[in-house]
Formats: structure tokens, C-alpha cells, sequence
């Protein structure tokens, strides 16, 4: 694991975040609709599109700014929020709904990990401040997780 670093590592958890918005994209609005959750395919794609191209500019931005600046703690906050999605909703619905969920597959073999080698890399490697991020993390986390209802919205008002 030490001949990966941090570059390399969020290289291939952009990639893994790209795979597994794409499969959601494909598979999930059709597979919401009968369990219980209304979204259409259009609004889904807008919102997966804009979290996707989020990751490129974050990545992008936080190779510019260096070690410990605000975006390499938002991108790690995002890697954050991708390990915390494989758990919650991904394995969570598909062990209550008692099917494969959308998105597992790809969440538990190409996010999970590279999630936690960003995470992993970047604290190791100075790249943000463990305590900082703590702080920093969950903020981001939360936003991005706000950030989900309020795309599908924005679509419903301004792109259908």
C-alpha cells in the first residue's frame, strides 16, 4: 500500500465514484419507483452528473491547492461521504429490501476501497490534519448529503 500515493489513490477513487454513478444512473430510478421511492430517471442523472463532475473539480482543485488546503479537505470530506454511502443506503436497503440495490456492487468493490486508501493517504501523508478533518469532514458530508434532494429539485423546476 505504501507505493500508492495520495495522486494515484484519488486518481482511482474518482474512477470508482464514475463506475458507480454510472450503474446508479442506469439501474436506480427504475428500481426506486416499486419500492417506494419516487425519482425519475432524468432528475437522478442531472443530480449523479453533478456529484460526478463535483469529484473531477474537487480532485483537480485539491492537487492545486496542496496539503492542507480547503480542497483536499473537501475532496477527502467526499471520499468521506462515498465509504459512509457503501454502508448507508447501499447494504442497509439492499439487506432490508431483501434484494441487490443499484449501486452495491460497485460501492462495496471499487469505492469501499479506494475511499479508504484516500482517506487513508491523506491523513498519513500530512495531506489534511486528522483533528481538522474531523471537524471538516463530516460538514462536507452532510452538505453533500443535503445536496442530493435539492439537485433532484432544482431539476423538477428548471430542466424538465
Amino acid at each position: 500500500m505504501s507505493k500508492l500515493n495520495f495522486r494515484t489513490c484519488a486518481l482511482l477513487f474518482i474512477v470508482a465514484v464514475t463506475m458507480h454513478n454510472i450503474e446508479e444512473a442506469l439501474f436506480l430510478p427504475s428500481w426506486s419507483n416499486p419500492v417506494g421511492i419516487e425519482v425519475s430517471s432524468s432528475e437522478f442523472t442531472f443530480a449523479v452528473v453533478f456529484l460526478t463532475v463535483l469529484a473531477y473539480l474537487s480532485f483537480y482543485l485539491s492537487i492545486r491547492s496542496g496539503k492542507k488546503g480547503l480542497w483536499t479537505y473537501f475532496f477527502t470530506g467526499y471520499a468521506f461521504a462515498m465509504f459512509l454511502n457503501v454502508f448507508f443506503p447501499h447494504i442497509l436497503t439492499s439487506i432490508l429490501v431483501q434484494e441487490y440495490a443499484p449501486g452495491t456492487g460497485t460501492a462495496v468493490l471499487m469505492v469501499l476501497p479506494t475511499a479508504s486508501l484516500v482517506l487513508y493517504k491523506s491523513i498519513q501523508g500530512g495531506f489534511v490534519d486528522r483533528r481538522k478533518f474531523y471537524v471538516i469532514g463530516p460538514i462536507v458530508v452532510l452538505t453533500l448529503a443535503a445536496s442530493v434532494p435539492l439537485l433532484f429539485a432544482m431539476w423538477r423546476a428548471f430542466g424538465s
